[in-house]
């Protein structure tokens, strides 16, 4: 069984929040990733908007000075894991014929791992555990209008 970061212990230690804006470009990170607004403002595909906020939400993070400390982080099996397997893909890279193919896995399972250190360090409390999923919620809504 893989072990489970414990949200509880967030509830029961008083948040270190990161910045609002830090927050918000992770909210962000949800929307283009589901919605791809490119798709429908093409100026925004033009921008390249679905590659800027992910690292806007993962910088915010990094060079935030509060929320969940960065030793807790990697402290974590699961961290380890992720990091493993993303050196694993480093090295195919580099030995690899075919090296495209391998390029386009690397930078989409290296965009999750950012966007999951974002999300373990500005997720801090409940209520904006309960944000992130009201926003899937909502950005479900719209994928089923649109």
């Amino acid at each position: 069984m893989l072990p489970v970061i414990p949200i509880a212990e967030a509830a029961r230690t008083r948040p270190r929040h990161t910045s609002k804006a830090a927050f918000a470009a992770l909210l962000g990170f949800f929307v283009v990733e589901y919605v791809r607004p490119g798709i429908y403002v093409p100026i925004l595909e033009a921008i390249r908007v679905n590659r800027l906020i992910p690292l806007a939400a993962f910088a915010l993070a990094l060079f935030a000075s509060s929320g969940r400390a960065n030793t807790a982080i990697f402290r974590q099996p699961i961290t380890r894991w992720m990091l493993f397997f993303l050196m694993l893909f480093v090295v195919q890279f580099f030995t690899a014929d075919v090296k495209l193919y391998v390029f386009e896995k690397l930078s989409a399972i290296a965009g999750y791992v950012l966007i999951y250190y974002a999300i373990l360090r500005n997720v801090t409390s409940i209520a904006r555990f309960k944000a992130v999923f009201a926003t899937l919620v909502g950005v479900h809504v719209v994928m089923l209008i649109l």
